[in-house]
């Protein structure tokens, strides 16, 4: 499972906003696979999750780690095409790695 918060006010979302999640959550979809995404929306916040929910049958137990990141970007840059490329860029690289972790295809340098 793979989410993807990204926090900005519905009032203050323009075109470049809604660009950018369009172009993070095709990433998803297209680059990693994961056809089964969920775009969630409020006041506050886009969610972008992705994946099967977690088992719930009684002969498991479920483990569920996260990580965190976090990556900013200034509301004023969202306007400049290098800042708002290093974002997203920054963003599906951190997907990739997590699509890689997730599919034990990833090794941490120590380990290679």
């Amino acid at each position: 499972m793979l989410a993807v918060k990204i926090h900005q006010e519905r009032g203050a979302r323009d075109a470049d906003f809604d660009r950018t999640i369009e172009n993070i959550s095709s990433h998803i979809c297209n680059k990693l696979n994961l056809n089964e995404v969920k775009v969630l929306s409020d006041n506050y916040c886009i969610e972008i999750v992705s994946g099967k929910d977690t088992p719930s049958g009684n002969d498991e137990i479920v483990a569920e780690l996260v990580i965190r990141k976090t990556i900013v970007i200034n509301k004023d840059d969202i306007g400049d095409k290098e800042s708002l490329d290093r974002f997203v860029t920054n963003i599906k690289h951190f997907c990739d790695q997590a699509k890689e972790i997730e599919e034990s295809a990833y090794f941490p340098v120590h380990m290679r």
